[in-house]
């Protein structure tokens, strides 16, 4: 597969690399795979140390990312009232940032909303690469809650000890 060839990468080649860069590259504290656990499901959810939260929505085909758009969670993200009330069906969830991550050429940056950010992932020589071509603006001010920090590192220490048991 060569740095321009896209098409074979899968939501799965996406998800461990994508969750490894925002730790690593993104310098986030916290991180957690299709977190279902407060309001809408997030591909990776991850959490600043200054305690704001990045949503990643992981997108593999065009029709996927068209889809998106008709999802009731718009509604409430991107209303200012309910921003200030940090709420989600009653849920204290709302990331202060939102990316959306492909495989390189599926979208063009002109179609990713005003409201996102941009991440492209390539797969070259020497592995993947994810470009960030388009920085998320900030959708809340409001800073993440004890209660969906709790429920993110239950959420990840119950993942982590699946794996254990997995393993053993």
């Amino acid at each position: 597969m060569t740095s321009t060839d896209t098409s074979k990468i899968t939501t799965k080649d996406i998800e461990g690399r994508l969750f490894e860069f925002a730790l690593r590259d993104l310098k986030q504290n916290l991180a957690v795979l299709r977190c279902t656990a407060m309001g809408p499901e997030a591909d990776l959810l991850t959490l600043s140390s200054t305690a704001y939260l990045t949503e990643y929505e992981i997108k593999t085909s065009y029709s996927d990312f068209r889809a998106d758009f008709k999802k009731s969670k718009w509604l409430t993200y991107l209303d200012e009232k309910l921003q200030v009330k940090k709420t989600y069906h009653g849920n204290p969830y709302m990331p202060n940032y939102f990316y959306y991550c492909y495989p390189k050429g599926l979208i063009k940056l002109e179609e990713i909303p005003n409201y996102a950010g941009a991440i492209e992932v390539s797969k070259g020589k020497y592995g993947f690469r994810f470009d960030i071509l388009k920085r998320a603006p900030r959708l809340s001010k409001v800073k993440c809650n004890p209660k969906l920090m709790r429920t993110m590192i239950r959420s990840l220490s119950f993942k982590t000890m699946n794996l254990l048991r997995k393993e053993s």
